[in-house]
């Protein structure tokens, strides 16, 4: 694969990629669904989806590009991200449709009745907790000094990220030597 087309400069050297399959499928025109990070030894480039902070409020997915220098990059980090309030959503429905159907459950007298209560009121407990769990985020981040670019770790395999982490910490400290 010919990743010159991503690079700003001619001169610039491929150092790691994560993501390959999915850069693969971009430069080739099959589109951008996920995303990957494309290391050189001058610039890390992001194609696809990432994630952004929101100022401690969570996560937002972004589709697009960006590009950092090498020597802009403090570091690498795993994040978790928990949407809480999907969390309290689903206790508050649990409780309800607990409460309603033992309101009207009475353990002398089987009465149907209340499993057509309690079984609805579960429903949404049910929903919410699937969209609890939908949505967590294990979200590997390139930090630099104008912020971070977070990428679904999802995606990527313990070992692919670790390498690329290595890649990332061995073409700064070149960067810092080519500086002195």
């Amino acid at each position: 694969m010919d990743y010159k087309q991503v690079f700003y400069d001619d001169d610039e050297e491929l150092e790691a990629v994560l993501g390959r399959s999915f850069i693969e499928s971009l430069l080739t025109g099959r589109g951008l669904s996920k995303g990957a990070l494309i290391l050189s030894d001058k610039r890390l480039y992001q194609k696809g989806r990432r994630y952004d902070s929101l100022l401690g409020r969570g996560w937002s997915a972004v589709k697009g590009s960006s590009v950092v220098e090498v020597s802009d990059i403090t570091g690498t980090s795993f994040g978790k991200h928990t949407n809480i309030a999907t969390l309290v959503v689903t206790i508050i429905f649990f409780v309800i449709g607990c409460l309603g159907g033992f309101y009207y459950f009475d353990i002398s007298y089987w009465d149907t009745s209340a499993l057509w209560i309690f079984i609805p009121a579960l429903l949404p407990a049910v929903f919410f907790y699937w969209l609890y769990t939908a949505q967590k985020l294990s979200i590997f981040m390139v930090n630099y000094s104008g912020g971070a670019i977070g990428m679904n770790a999802s995606w990527f395999s313990h070992k692919e990220l670790d390498e690329f982490q290595r890649s990332i910490s061995r073409v700064r400290a070149e960067a810092k030597k080519r500086e002195i």
